[in-house]
């Protein structure tokens, strides 16, 4: 293997230095070089997979437990250096009867698995913001169709599991909520919640440690207890919080979240509020009668009644069904929501940005494009853009995915033997293993692997 290396770093230094020779600058020099040591990587990577290999069919104490089946199985692995086509041994459990790439096992890679763990990791961060498409074409070129596999299989619990900050003391608490309207495949149209829990404000306008939370449309009341009220509670000293303010549109998943925090106190998003007075009176706007304007009059000075006559007045003057039936959509929304119409007045409350976070945070990637998504698609992809505005990172949540996926591979071995054990009371399983790396032969590329390979689980 020293040898390949030798040569390969020989060919691409002679080949940047006659490129150099004819002329080429600096920017097609690191073009050039980039292909090349890529080419390198995958050499040397398929080289060490190899090599590992063939101090396994070489080792005497898997010798005792395993036996080959068959050799020079290749398999091929999207890597960051493109695609690495490697041969390895397939083996047989003598106990067991199982059967197992030893290779595979040891370098971390599952049943047919084809991409490595920092593609699958590239993918799904480009996933956040971009379609399956362009994010597999950017990460391996390899079909939407294994973009769109990456996120059905993403485990949506690890991409809820984040660090919570130690348990702090603050006078006001701030929660906002709203949900995105998101096209399905079958043309039907979903909800996907989104609550958003901060402190307040910086000097700059924007939210002091602001934490987001979604889910798609379903068990609301699970969605407040067991992620939003767990935070909040674990987070924050609720004994010396003083005022929690919940804002939204008046939904009843929305206001659900009131009863997991007592005393809190309920504010109705002024974008909707407005967006229901423009609605239910523009269309009698006149000369002598500005309904929308004595309408927010009444609502500034909380006057409920002086809001009632100008209802009434409106409902006069609709000489339409339409127009009267958005009269009384109006009023009954204020009506339901007057108590959050009054907290508006609140001196520490600035308003609900909500509508603008759902914009930003799922609205971006889930429905202000045309699209059609599966339930699943449509919640793991909002699950990964608020873990990442969380500051959570993917590549975390891809190791122990993979790392799972191992665990559970070594402990089906270990059970399989286990189980044949009552067929084998003769032998003498003592120091029996998955086996260690002990070839006589040394040099300073075996050592290296050998030490690479320590660690393999003991199922004797």
């Amino acid at each position: 293997m020293e040898v390949i290396v030798t040569q390969i770093m020989e060919d691409v230094t002679k080949n940047l230095i006659t490129k150099a020779s004819e002329g080429k600058n600096m920017a097609e020099l690191e073009k050039i070089l980039e292909v090349d040591l890529k080419k390198l990587g995958r050499i040397l990577l398929s080289e060490i997979v190899q090599e590992v290999d063939c101090i396994l069919q070489c080792d005497p104490i898997r010798k005792k437990t395993w036996q080959i089946e068959r050799k020079n199985q290749r398999k091929t692995i999207a890597t960051k250096f493109g695609d690495v086509t490697f041969e390895r041994t397939y083996f047989k459990n003598k106990i067991s009867g199982e059967y197992a790439y030893l290779a595979d096992v040891h370098f971390g890679l599952t049943s047919h698995q084809r991409l490595s763990e920092n593609v699958q990791t590239e993918i799904l961060e480009n996933v956040v913001d971009l379609s399956y498409e362009k994010s597999c074409k950017r990460a391996c070129g390899m079909s939407r169709q294994t973009a769109k596999n990456l996120v059905h299989n993403t485990n949506n619990k690890l991409l809820k599991v984040l660090p919570i900050p130690p348990k702090t003391r603050i006078e006001r608490l701030y929660i906002s909520a709203d949900e995105d309207h998101v096209a399905m495949q079958d043309g039907s149209n979903k909800m996907q919640y989104l609550v958003y829990v901060y402190e307040g404000w910086n000097a700059d306008g924007s939210l002091k440690n602001v934490r987001y939370f979604t889910q798609k449309q379903g068990n609301h009341e699970d969605f407040w207890a067991n992620e939003i009220a767990v935070y909040v509670y674990e987070a924050y000293d609720m004994d010396f919080c003083k005022e929690i303010f919940l804002s939204g549109d008046g939904a009843r998943w929305i206001k659900a979240g009131l009863e997991w925090f007592p005393g809190a106190k309920w504010v109705i998003d002024k974008f909707h509020l407005a967006k229901y007075i423009k609605k239910g009176s523009a269309w009698a706007i006149c000369d002598t009668f500005n309904p929308s304007m004595e309408i927010w009059q009444s609502i500034d000075m909380c006057d409920k009644k002086a809001f009632s006559t100008v209802c009434d007045r409106l409902l006069t003057l609709a000489n339409d069904d339409k127009k009267f039936e958005r009269v009384n959509d109006m009023r009954k929304y204020i009506l339901n929501n007057w108590k959050g119409v009054e907290n508006l007045k609140n001196p520490h409350f600035r308003g609900c940005s909500a509508e603008g976070h759902v914009s930003h945070i799922l609205s971006a990637r889930l429905s202000s494009r045309p699209k059609g998504w599966s339930l699943t698609g449509m919640d793991n992809v909002a699950n990964l853009r608020t873990f990442v505005a969380n500051g959570g990172e993917v590549g975390c949540v891809v190791k122990t995915q993979i790392a799972e996926k191992q665990k559970i591979r070594k402990l089906e071995i270990t059970a399989n033997i286990q189980k044949n054990l009552q067929k084998h009371r003769n032998v003498d399983l003592t120091g029996i293993k998955i086996p260690y790396l002990t070839r006589c032969e040394k040099s300073p590329i075996y050592s290296c692997l050998r030490q690479i390979c320590y660690g393999w689980l003991n199922v004797g």
